[in-house]
């Protein structure tokens, strides 16, 4: 099996942090494969992987801690009664006690029957609906720690990105 070699690529962009800085360099280095012309690569980082995104999230949830332990304690949700959605009524529905009935404006019986499976029916249709569209949630990769160094780089002093990879690569072992 072949790969792909296009000699004319001038530009890469990588939308996302890939997990490492090898699977990094191998999408980079498809540009450039003609060595007499110049070549762009592009990463394109999601916000939290930057160490100044994660300072302001981390004192955002000290704040967030802080601002909770001066309130008065409540009953988290989890731990709130279950409400079975046969007990709850829809809004167009009032019901009324008269003698232990419930029962609607028109005096007929909405307690049982047809009239409650029905409503059991619509409710769980709905929590249904609802579990189908809810969206997914973003799996954040994890990254080596040379990747995080290649992002960084610049907080943490280095003049440039390339140094991180020449140490990653072992590039100052490499003969000449």
């Amino acid at each position: 099996m072949q790969g792909i070699d296009i000699p004319d690529i001038r530009v890469v962009v990588q939308w996302k942090v890939p997990s490492s800085l090898s699977t990094l360099w191998q999408r980079f280095g498809r540009a450039g494969r003609d060595r007499s012309e110049e070549a762009t690569a592009v990463l394109l980082a999601e916000k939290e992987y930057f160490d100044e995104e994660r300072k302001l999230k981390m004192a955002r949830q000290e704040k967030r801690k802080r601002k909770m332990a001066t309130q008065l304690p409540t009953i988290s949700p989890s731990k709130r009664p279950r409400i079975s959605s046969s007990s709850i009524a829809p809004p167009s529905i009032n019901r009324t006690e008269s003698n232990g009935d419930s029962a609607d404006e028109s005096g007929s019986d909405i307690s049982g029957g047809e009239e409650d499976w029905r409503l059991r029916e619509m409710y769980t249709r709905y929590t249904e609906r609802e579990r189908r569209t809810a969206k997914p949630k973003k799996r954040k990769v994890d990254v080596e720690a040379a990747m995080d160094d290649f992002i960084n780089a610049k907080s943490y002093g280095m003049s440039c990105r390339r140094m991180t990879l020449n140490v990653y690569f072992e590039n100052n072992k490499a003969s000449m």
